[in-house]
């Protein structure tokens, strides 16, 4: 009698949401005389209430063991073996015996199993799929990324075996998001072409919380999107939108709606019947991924806004979590890992993660325009919290050091920044990241070196990209492997700038026309991809830099001077553009991590950074003329001559576009180019009034570099100096 009231009490407890007093009755439920089955079902909620509601993981890990030891004596009760197993997994999860937690929930799976045949069946199903995404998420924490598509793979079979659409959903998205990370890409579309299928089942949500279906479709579309930049297969996302504003894709408005749709539904992770994120981090994600289109289109204002938006919704979240100081006075070094609970721990690196994301893209947009001080409050805010949160931002050193050397490019200290792409590189390196992404780190560092006086920088970008080889296409092939194509048309690029600088300086014809032809073939190539499949701005603008000074000359062999050539290949205003056209807060190749199952766990990792984004469909920036690309294009052709036309189209048609997007330096440096245009046509009098409005551009420029460097010395100095001694 006692055994029954205390347990109907801890229901009812738990049900009313006063968890600790479902704890305590539990815990007077086990000291009464209880069969082998009961205890091990009472020591099991217990377990899971003191993980889910209590700091005392001690005696949760006592409590679950010993549900465990009582349940694999006993005949049958499969189900039970397997909830035990899940709870273990998911403590291992917050206590970080990760081969402990995959080993608990491989029981699990053996004892789901066993039962197949039993009457348990169609609840084992159920337990088997929740335990492989369990699995999956234990094991891409592990860093075992073949293990982890084993996994989904098998639990994908277990989950079309029970018949439950719903389960394969999930599953499905899991297998994308691991397909758009993984540096091979093959299985996304197909991937892609089986969850649009699935998502048309009828019977899909039948089982599930009414805000499943949108919450699904949401989780979907935004998958689509990274994977469109990703690729950089932009034209999958510029449908021109019903509302037609400015700068507005179809695909980030069905994001929106469904977005709205899914907020006007949610209270808590019930709701929906599986967790991955919730609304409110998704309202940051797309808001970055807004303000990365707007911004690489020109409509910076706009940019500007949904940056406040994500602001906004990030300081929500990170209130909520108690990750803000408690009053207005307090200091934010009052807050500490320590200070968080397990669960908060595991939540808070998402948060902290978009944070990190928010202050990071913000500082670059007003880099971009100038602002170098905001910039630096910025650049601040975001290096604050690696500091306050080390374990849990360690990843994001790396992306430190990369914001901190395109703070120090956008202020001319090009030394500094190198240092600081280096160290990027460096930190990747050792952190076990894939070549590509230390890789491209370094096409940075390069753009640095080329950046600075003396014969040496080439050599320094040379080696900072890792050589170049006789075969300059396939060399740059083999490299690009597994690199986003935004870092793959920076290399290009940096290669292509590399090859004329050695052209120029090269002492035979054969080696300069060699190196030269190569150099323009990589330079075109780049081209194409940042206007034709990124439409990156900022991209096109730094490679028309370079490019077009070089229609003001004909090929090597022309004249036996390298004097034009050289002024190509040494303009380090395209070089010093690039390093911030380049560098995105982070690859678009991250997603967030392994969706979550139905019970719930929180995902594994958190998207960061949307880059590569197209302009407006109906103006925003301007978009090249075929004429203009075709002028580009001509570059990389064997018949090279003089054209002072095509040049003079080329930077008239960069200085737009550079001007959109508010790019001050970019700006100038083009400006500075034209003069060589009307050098070449004989146009003094436009060669004077040209030669005074760059340097009235170039002094203001200088000036507001100087402001930052003035108004805060100690802090400037710090930056510089951020974990380099």
């Amino acid at each position: 009698m006692a055994a029954d009231a205390l347990s109907l009490l801890a229901i009812k407890f738990e049900q009313d949401g006063f968890p600790l007093h479902a704890i305590h009755c539990l815990q007077g439920l086990i000291t009464l005389r209880l069969l082998p089955e009961q205890e091990a079902r009472v020591r099991c909620k217990l377990g899971h209430l003191l993980v889910n509601h209590t700091r005392n993981l001690k005696m949760a890990k006592t409590h679950l063991k010993q549900a465990s030891l009582l349940s694999q004596r006993l005949m049958g009760a499969y189900a039970l073996k397997a909830q035990v197993s899940s709870y273990m997994g998911e403590l291992c999860k917050y206590t970080a015996e990760i081969d402990v937690g995959i080993q608990a929930l491989r029981n699990g799976l053996d004892a789901c199993k066993q039962g197949a045949s039993s009457s348990e069946r169609e609840e084992l199903h159920a337990w088997a799929c929740h335990l492989y995404l369990q699995l999956a998420e234990l094991l891409m924490n592990s860093g075992t990324q073949e293990a982890v598509h084993e996994c989904i793979d098998e639990g994908l079979i277990a989950a079309t075996e029970a018949r439950q659409p719903s389960l394969q959903v999930l599953f499905l998205l899991a297998g994308l998001q691991l397909a758009i990370a993984s540096p091979d890409t093959t299985h996304v579309s197909q991937l892609l072409s089986s969850l649009s299928t699935l998502l048309m089942e009828p019977s899909l949500g039948n089982t599930m919380p009414p805000a499943f279906i949108p919450y699904i479709q949401l989780h979907f579309n935004m998958l689509q999107a990274l994977n469109c930049m990703s690729l950089g297969k932009i034209s999958e996302m510029d449908t021109p939108s019903q509302s037609g504003a400015r700068g507005s894709l179809l695909l980030v408005e069905t994001i929106e709606d469904l977005l709205s749709q899914v907020e006007s539904m949610y209270n808590n992770v019930n709701d929906i019947g599986y967790k991955w994120l919730p609304p409110q981090a998704l309202r940051v994600i797309m808001s970055l991924t807004a303000a990365e289109i707007l911004t690489n289109s020109g409509n910076i204002d706009s940019a500007h806004q949904h940056l406040e938006t994500a602001a906004k919704s990030v300081q929500a979240l990170l209130s909520s979590m108690c990750l803000l100081p408690a009053l207005p006075d307090q200091s934010m070094s009052s807050l500490s890992e320590e200070s968080l609970d397990h669960i908060q721990l595991w939540e808070a690196r998402h948060v902290l993660a978009m944070s990190f994301a928010v202050s990071s893209q913000r500082a670059q947009l007003r880099m971009l325009q100038g602002q170098f001080i905001e910039a630096r409050l910025d650049l601040q805010a975001a290096l604050s919290k690696v500091m306050m949160f080390p374990n849990l931002l360690s990843d994001k050193v790396p992306h430190a050091h990369v914001l901190v050397g395109l703070y120090c490019h956008a202020t001319a200290r090009y030394s500094h920044a190198e240092a600081h792409f280096a160290a990027a590189a460096e930190s990747l390196r050792q952190s076990g990241a894939s070549e590509p992404a230390s890789l491209a780190a370094a096409s940075l560092q390069a753009c640095s070196a080329l950046s600075q006086e003396g014969p040496e920088s080439v050599s320094r970008a040379i080696d900072a990209i890792g050589g170049l080889q006789q075969d300059a296409t396939g060399h740059l092939t083999r490299q690009q492997e597994g690199m986003g194509l935004q870092e793959s048309c920076v290399l290009q690029m940096v290669s292509g700038v590399i090859r004329l600088r050695l052209a120029a300086s090269s002492s035979s014809s054969e080696a300069c026309k060699e190196h030269e032809q190569s150099g323009r073939m990589l330079l075109t190539r780049a081209l194409r991809v940042a206007h034709r499949q990124l439409r990156h701005h900022q991209l096109v603008t730094s490679l028309m830099l370079v490019t077009a000074p070089l229609q003001l000359r004909g090929g090597c062999s022309a004249s036996g001077s390298h004097t034009s050539l050289l002024a190509a290949a040494s303009n380090q205003s395209s070089t010093r553009a690039a390093a911030a056209a380049a560098a995105g807060p982070s690859s678009a190749k991250e997603v967030p991590g392994v969706v979550c199952g139905v019970a719930g766990t929180t995902p594994a990792g958190m998207n960061q950074a949307m880059m590569l984004s197209p302009p407006p469909s109906n103006g925003g920036g301007a978009a090249l003329s075929a004429a203009t690309l075709s002028a580009a294009s001509s570059i990389g052709g064997s018949g090279l001559h003089m054209d002072i036309a095509g040049a003079e189209q080329m930077l008239a048609s960069a200085v737009q576009l550079a001007k959109n997007n508010g790019d001050l330096a970019t700006t100038a440096a083009l400006k500075r180019a034209m003069l060589d245009v009307f050098t070449a046509r004989g146009d003094h009098a436009k060669h004077a009034a040209a030669l005074a409005d760059v340097q009235t551009r170039e002094k203001n420029l200088q000036v507001l570099r100087r402001a930052a460097v003035y108004d805060a010395e100690a802090d400037d100095a710090a930056l510089l100096a951020w974990k380099l001694f």
